[in-house]
């Protein structure tokens, strides 16, 4: 079975919440004027030593009244293939005040 590395869960973390960050940073003159989430997604592939590994799909979207960030990868080429690897995660949330 495969492990995952700090680093890698590091990555999936960073591509999951990345949409998030410009949105949290934002100063507060931008969220009078109308800064508000959208939806994203976005597919990413990653490599080891300049050998592609795997494919991720990272999105963020409405979900009712609140929001849902999801993330699934699975391997594509080499060892990752050969083992199965995927991984699919899955938050919801709700705006609590406007943030």
């Amino acid at each position: 079975m495969a492990s995952w590395r700090p680093e890698t869960i590091g990555l999936v973390a960073l591509l999951l919440l990345g949409p998030l960050a410009g949105a949290a940073a934002a100063p507060a003159a931008d969220e009078a004027a109308g800064s508000e989430l959208h939806p994203y997604s976005a597919r990413y592939s990653i490599s080891r030593n300049g050998k592609l590994l795997a494919q991720v799909e990272v999105s963020l979207g409405r979900d009712g009244d609140g929001w849902r960030i999801g993330s699934e990868l699975k391997g594509t080429h080499g060892l990752a293939r050969l083992l199965g690897v995927r991984d699919r995660e899955q938050v919801s949330s709700r705006l609590r005040d406007g943030r």
